[in-house]
């Protein structure tokens, strides 16, 4: 069941064309890091977490790398799929301190007010996830913070929201120095376990509202941070901006290279071939894609794993014929390479899906 959501949630951020949910831009060392750590906390094997998310586990062990949106959503349904109770997405939340933030953590952590961190947060949040958008905004008494999805994930909104809102809540709470008192406010029908949101939320939690928002008084936004330097959150913050182009432009590179036929009748092309389709030259190819924390080789590899995947979901092809198709003169080498990107050999990865 987990395996069918996933597929529409990947299906969803595909044809709403808002990002390629297989780019690998997102950096590893922010959320993914932190759901690896909660769910070993949990006496979760490593290994069994990444088991068919095509992550390399090596890519743990360096700070500048990255996976995409489609490996860290596979990422958190195996980590569903092991936790022990349906509180997954409050839990989680709440263990995420706000160093596990990075430089937006450290930018909200020495900003000057309240206030001064959440427009930081309004800013940045991209960062950490493509997903959630938020907005500050004063309605007449009122504070209210909104959060908004940037594309229809599905059954798993109910879960984003938890993760974010607890997150949020705890973080705000942290850098004050004491609780807010706040109202929360959700789309999502009260789940079965919903009485567990007032163990996280306080006793003002509302179900099938319009938007979903946080609520509080105003008065709060001028509350100083105990933590505030205004060097360190000035630092902080072009570092941040130095990583929102960096994203920027490898979604626009690489989205040009992926979108040339690198694969093509049983043939891939060389990298002054890609280049010429980019009207570059290979060695200005390599360059660029070196300082995106990638390679030539890297980004044919996964477009080549995404059709191995697709013509065996097809169920028409043989091994011997996904290898031709792929480029592969050896079969026994294509096995190899599967076994790479999947974990799995071509005939177990084909009994998965028959399963």
């Amino acid at each position: 069941m987990l395996g069918v959501i996933f597929g529409q949630v990947v299906f969803y951020m595909a044809t709403q064309m808002l990002i390629n949910p297989n780019e690998s831009i997102l950096a590893v060392h922010h959320y993914p890091r932190a759901l690896v750590e909660f769910m070993e906390k949990q006496g979760v094997d490593r290994t069994d977490l990444l088991e068919g998310t095509q992550i390399d586990p090596r890519v743990f062990e360096h700070r500048e790398s990255t996976i995409s949106y489609a490996q860290y959503g596979a990422l958190i349904f195996n980590a569903m799929r092991y936790f022990p109770n349906d509180r997954f997405g409050l839990e989680f939340g709440r263990a995420l301190y706000i160093t596990q933030h990075g430089m937006l953590g450290v930018a909200v952590m020495s900003s000057a007010t309240l206030l001064d961190a959440i427009r930081v947060m309004e800013r940045y949040y991209q960062l950490l996830s493509p997903i959630v958008t938020l907005s500050l905004q004063t309605e007449d008494r009122d504070c209210v913070i909104k959060a908004d999805l940037a594309w229809n994930i599905g059954p798993l909104r109910a879960m984003a929201m938890e993760t974010f809102f607890v997150g949020l809540y705890g973080n705000c709470e942290s850098i004050v120095g004491e609780i807010i008192p706040a109202a929360f406010f959700f789309q999502h029908s009260k789940p079965t376990y919903g009485d567990a949101y007032f163990d996280y939320f306080g006793d003002q939690c509302h179900f099938d509202c319009a938007t979903d928002q946080i609520v509080f008084d105003p008065k709060w936004l001028r509350q100083p941070l105990k933590w505030a330097n205004e060097t360190t959150c000035y630092q902080a913050k072009q570092i941040c901006d130095v990583q929102l182009q960096k994203i920027a432009e490898q979604e626009s590179l690489l989205g040009k290279l992926r979108a040339i036929p690198l694969v093509k009748s049983g043939k891939v092309l060389a990298l002054d071939e890609a280049a010429e389709h980019l009207h570059m030259s290979g060695r200005s190819l390599r360059r660029h894609l070196s300082l995106l924390n990638t390679s030539y080789q890297q980004v044919a590899d996964k477009v080549r794993a995404e059709l191995a995947e697709s013509l065996f979901r097809n169920g028409e092809y043989s091994v011997s014929q996904v290898a031709e198709e792929l480029g592969f003169s050896d079969v026994a080498n294509f096995r190899k390479a599967f076994k790479r990107w999947f974990g799995k050999t071509p005939s177990e990865y084909r009994r998965r899906l028959q399963s």
